[in-house]
């Protein structure tokens, strides 16, 4: 089935820019922009209305209505637990649009934020499971494990990840560095940089600018570039190797990032069952160095 997210992935280099900022925004924001006119889709993406127009008869509409409709059409098998729990049925959202989304909204408001919070994550790691791209990902395994070097990126939010990957892929893979904007020894590890080498960019938006430039150093250098992202929209993507969306989910002003810890592990489990030998050498490896510098408590201390 040819979603309006694919087209938008497949047609994003052709678009203009301010075509282009209106895609992007839609498909960051497909379940709000469901519920929205053009008018208003127009002003929450800050573009001008028949840059709305335009766009849709470039992604091969008849028009924005015809997007609009595609789009509701999508949305019916993303609906969440936390819709379900409303009691608001998909056919209410269809016959009286943003109003069906504001009681929604109202009825959230009477279960906890643990309850909520719990429940959507469940359901978003559901769907990153049903969406997951097998291919792409064993052939990431693949690289990760053929390459002399992992260099590890991300900053912001990103940095979790980022440091989570290093961590966890250092106990099984024997050259896995995190690149860190800033730091003293940042230009010498981008400039040692070669084809030989692989990194994986955590990049989620907003994306900062000191991942981009790390990324552009690396892809000058030939080193190849993954890129672990929210969306397979993604405005670098000539710089981009392999591209693997992990969807998030924002809670107000907080972003919820557990799926792609959970991708994070997988990640690191396959690359252990694929070259169990080398990953077997390099956990005692860590565990000597462990005890030798008594990282953990081992006995209580007083």
């Amino acid at each position: 089935m040819d979603t309006v997210l694919d087209r938008i992935s497949r047609k994003m280099n052709e678009l203009t820019p301010q075509e282009r900022k209106a895609a992007e925004f839609i498909a960051e924001n497909y379940k709000d922009v469901a519920f929205l006119n053009s008018s208003d889709l127009a002003k929450r993406a800050g573009v001008g209305g028949s840059t709305i127009i335009r766009m849709a008869t470039s992604l091969g509409y008849a028009g924005f209505p015809e997007l609009h409709k595609a789009l509701f059409d999508y949305i019916q098998n993303k609906i969440t637990t936390i819709d379900r729990l409303s009691e608001i049925t998909s056919s209410i959202y269809i016959n009286k649009g943003i109003d069906a989304k504001q009681k929604i909204d109202n009825k959230l408001k009477n279960i906890s934020n643990i309850s909520k919070v719990f429940l959507q994550e469940a359901e978003l790691n559901i769907s990153v499971l049903d969406e997951l791209d097998i291919d792409k990902f064993n052939n990431m395994v693949d690289i990760l494990i053929s390459k002399e070097r992992v260099f590890i990126v991300g900053s912001q939010i990103s940095e979790v990840t980022a440091v989570f990957a290093t961590y966890s892929l250092g106990k099984v893979l024997p050259e896995v560095t995190r690149i860190e904007s800033g730091k003293s020894n940042t230009s010498n590890i981008i400039n040692s940089a070669t084809k030989n080498d692989v990194a994986i960019i955590f990049c989620l938006p907003r994306y900062p600018k000191s991942t981009i430039n790390i990324m552009k150093s690396l892809h000058k250098a030939g080193t190849t570039i993954i890129v672990v992202t929210h969306s397979n929209i993604f405005s670098y993507i000539d710089m981009v190797d392999i591209l693997f969306a992990v969807p998030f989910m924002h809670y107000k002003f907080m972003d919820s990032i557990s799926p792609m810890m959970s991708f994070i592990t997988a990640l690191v489990l396959e690359v252990y069952e694929r070259d169990t030998k080398r990953a077997v050498k390099q956990l005692e490896k860590f565990e000597q160095f462990v005890k030798c510098h008594k990282v953990f408590v081992e006995d209580r201390e007083k």
